[in-house]
């Protein structure tokens, strides 16, 4: 089961309204950008550690 529906409109908007935050964001103030980044960086850190983790999980020893 999918968050969004599937669809490429659907895809755009997700993208574009990640965009707008993103420039309303750096245009309020670059102090607050930076700032915001850590919290990226925190989100990215998360779904690499995600990733790994089931990787682990999916580990097949038998050759």
């Amino acid at each position: 089961m999918s968050l969004f529906p599937a669809g490429h409109v659907t895809v755009q908007l997700i993208a574009g309204a990640g965009l707008l935050f993103l420039f309303l964001l750096a245009w309020i103030g670059a102090d607050l950008a930076t700032k915001f980044q850590y919290v990226v960086m925190a989100f990215l850190t998360l779904a690499l550690l995600s990733f790994y983790i089931g990787g682990i999980r999916q580990w097949d020893t038998v050759l």
